[in-house]
């Protein structure tokens, strides 16, 4: 993708018309702060989703998967790039987003 800000794809339908993207990210990477230094958890992202579409983060523990869902949702900024939901630019929570983390943390 050369700018995810106009990125479209054509359909396979015969008008080819272009699809405008329900998630997006572009060019995303994201470092933690550790005692032992800066941590690279993703680095240049960029991939994007159809509204519609299903989607799945497959990879080892430590990956970056989850990163990228915190990334998405907006409890978490990312370091440089830009994630996006629908055209707008996640900056802060995203009320539009919802998240279940896979370990029990209410207390």
């Amino acid at each position: 993708m050369n700018d995810v800000n106009e990125a479209t794809i054509a359909t396979n339908a015969p008008s080819l018309a272009p699809v405008k993207f329900a998630i997006e990210f572009d060019a995303v990477t994201h470092v933690f702060p550790t005692k032992k230094g800066p941590f690279t958890a993703v680095r240049d992202v960029t991939f994007a989703c159809r509204e519609g579409e299903f989607v799945s983060l497959v990879g080892p523990s430590g990956c970056g998967k989850s990163t990228l869902l915190w990334l998405l949702s907006g409890l978490t900024p990312a370091y440089s790039g830009s994630v996006k939901v629908f055209g707008q630019r996640v900056e802060g929570v995203h009320r539009d987003v919802g998240l279940i983390i896979q370990r029990d943390a209410l207390l």
